[in-house]
């Protein structure tokens, strides 16, 4: 039923203008009851804008008998009563639908919560629902280890030398002789091959020159030379 300046519909000061509609629940603010002429009267309780009451009550009459008349149960309507519990400005109609939004999704998590989570999959008839099977095998490890390097690192050929005792003061630095000592250079001689030696019998050697005349000989030279005082020495004087 939808009627302008009809706000909503209300359960009464106590609660119990309420009907049973086992499709929808229960019907706030509608009451029906049997008649001794076999029709049923209906009662609501409604609430609405601030508009005149008595016109709203004769549209909400109309239009509850129209919607029997369309249903085809017009000779069972009986009395149609309309009481209003509450009259609404505009300011407080948005406070009314905001707290009922509010209640509403409070409701829906209530019901959410207390419904339990959906089973597995189920099996056949009469068999509870399996759980989950974990995987059959566990993670395969690598198959080798690191393999080490294949050489060690090689250690130096020589070892360090040690430092010799220290210096007394004054005296000059002493150097380390080197490891090896220089080699040195041999000169190197040009060789001259020998002439050829001549054929036939080995030359005479020369024969000396004859003195020309006149010349002195090697005896008369000698006895040309002055005598030496030093060596003449008479028999007696030694």
């Amino acid at each position: 039923m939808a009627v302008p300046a009809v706000v909503d519909r209300d359960g009464g000061p106590k609660g119990l203008r309420v009907t049973a509609d086992p499709p929808h629940g229960l019907l706030r603010g509608v009451s029906v009851t049997a008649q001794a002429d076999g029709r049923y009267a209906i009662d609501l309780c409604l609430i609405s804008e601030i508009v005149p009451l008595h016109e709203l009550a004769d549209e909400v009459v109309g239009a509850v008998e129209r919607r029997f008349s369309r249903e085809g149960l017009q000779d069972l309507l009986g009395t149609v009563s309309v009481e209003f519990s509450d009259v609404l400005t505009a300011a407080e109609i948005v406070d009314r639908e905001v707290r009922k939004r509010e209640q509403a999704i409070a409701a829906i998590a209530a019901e959410a919560a207390q419904t339990p989570p959906p089973a597995g999959p189920a099996g056949p008839a009469g068999v509870p629902p399996t759980a989950p099977v974990p995987p059959a095998t566990a993670p395969v490890p690598p198959a080798t280890a690191p393999v080490p390097p294949a050489t060690a690192p090689v250690p130096p050929a020589t070892a360090p030398v040690p430092p010799g005792p220290p210096a007394a003061a004054g005296a000059p630095p002493v150097t380390a002789p080197p490891a090896t000592a220089p080699v040195p250079l041999l000169p190197v001689q040009e060789v001259v091959p020998p002439d050829p030696l001549p054929s036939g019998p080995p030359p005479s050697a020369p024969e000396p020159p004859a003195p020309a005349q006149g010349d002195p000989g090697p005896a008369d030279v000698r006895s040309a030379l002055p005598e030496d005082p030093a060596s003449s020495t008479r028999p007696g004087e030694r």
